[in-house]
Parts: structure tokens; sequence; C-alpha cells
């Protein structure tokens, strides 16, 4: 499986479930605007081949593309699925849906600020997704708030392409669309959350549960290391240097 850069829809039909990325066109096809697929099924289906995802998170610019979106999501129903609604406001709709035998979540949510902190790319059929560089930013914005095993592994994969890539970056990125985008807030988010290894068995083919629940603390714990060194005024060294550090200390490198 490539993975690069740029998206690829070749690459979506080989990771993603049929079912999914059928419900996903769908929803494309009816011309959305303002609307863009995020989160870990853009990641894993169209750039990175990583791991196995079953979510559709689309992110709107609010007003008439939020109301569009939902309906269409809605629509889903003359697909044939099975849709239940569990929650459906102005700014947020969520769905637990069925196709095919293959469940999966719809999530959309009117998100402007992502719009302003990058770009999306079209792809055939109409559908739109998250540029790179922009999946890197909503990543880092999410450790703020939840820092699940899928994030951290995501965002590993994003900055294992970044090399040079220090905390401060990092942290400046995650402001593009989350202005509490601090050292602390971070911190205080990441060491107030711990990891379930049971919680890791999305990945493909040779990663384990135990490896990735492995390589996700180690990732963690660059993190904590590289922020209570910005937060004392350190140097800021490249996250990719705090990881093998990270690595070291556990013995595992």
């Amino acid at each position: 499986m490539g993975v690069g850069e740029k998206p690829s829809l070749e690459l979506a039909k080989k990771v993603l479930p049929a079912p999914l990325l059928k419900a996903l066109r769908f929803l494309f096809a009816q011309r959305l605007e303002g609307c863009m697929l995020v989160g870990g099924t853009a990641l894993a289906g169209f750039y990175a081949g990583h791991r196995r995802s079953d979510d559709l998170d689309l992110f709107t610019e609010g007003g008439t593309s939020q109301t569009a979106a939902v309906l269409a999501a809605r629509s889903l129903e003359g697909l044939g699925a099975r849709v239940d609604v569990r929650q459906d406001s102005g700014s947020y709709f969520r769905a637990h849906c069925a196709l095919e035998g293959n469940g999966f979540t719809v999530d959309v949510s009117a998100a402007p600020a992502a719009f302003r902190a990058g770009r999306f790319v079209a792809l055939e059929g109409g559908l739109a997704l998250a540029e790179l560089d922009l999946l890197l930013v909503l990543k880092g914005a999410a450790l703020l708030s939840r820092c699940s095993e899928k994030d951290l592994y995501d965002l590993r994969w994003l900055l294992a392409r970044r090399p040079k890539m220090t905390i401060a970056d990092l942290l400046a990125a995650a402001a593009a669309f989350d202005a509490g985008a601090d050292a602390e807030n971070m911190l205080i988010s990441l060491t107030g959350t711990g990891l379930d290894k049971e919680s890791c068995g999305f990945g493909l083919k040779g990663a384990s549960k135990e490896k990735i629940f492995r390589e996700i603390s180690h990732f963690k714990s660059a993190l904590v290391r590289g922020l209570r060194a910005l937060a004392k005024n350190g140097p800021p060294s490249p996250i990719a240097d705090l990881v093998k550090r990270a690595r070291r200390l556990k013995g595992d490198a």
C-alpha cells in the first residue's frame, strides 16, 4: 500500500470496509459544499493505510452546510442503511449506522475554524477530505481534550513524517484550530488520561494490541517530557528525538 502526502482513493478501496466507502461516496455525491471528511478514516483510509477505521467524521462550515450534511447523513436510509440518530442539534449530529453488515458512526460537526486552519482536497465524485497538514492540526488539537489511543497512534504516524517538528511547532499547529492549545493544557490532558491496551485492537495485520500499546505509551511519554521541558523554557528538541529517548529509557531501543 502506498502512502504519501496526497490522498489516494485507490488506497481507500483497499483499506476501508466496502460498505463504509460506499456510504461516504454516497454522501458526497450529493454535492455537499463547505463539508470535508476528517479524523481517522480520512487519515487511515486515504493517506496512511496504518489502521482500521469505522467512523465517518465530517466537519462543516456551519449554517446551510451543516444542514445539508445532516440531511445527507439521514438520507443514507435511501442507500439501504439503518440510521439510528443519537444526537441532532444545530451544530452537531451523530448517528449509528449499519450497511451491508458493517456498523459505523457518522458525526457531523459545525467547525468553521477547521476551514480557516487548513485546506481540503477534492477527489473523484465530489469527495472532499482534509489535507494532511490540516489533519495534523486537528489531531494535535485533539490532545487537549480526549487523548484517545487512536488519536495518539494517528499523531505518531503524522509526526514520523515530520522528524524535525518540535513540541512548540505542534502546539502552534494545534492553536490554529483551538486557541487554548498551550503546553499547560496539553500536559494536563495527557497526564490525566490513562491508556488501555484493550482499546488498541485497531491495528492491521502484524500490529497487535500489545505492539500498538507499547508504541503509543512511548509516544505519550515523549510528548509529556517535551511539554515539561518547554514549560521550563528548555530547548525545543524534535519530537522524533524525544520518542527515541523514551524507548531507550524503557529498554525497547
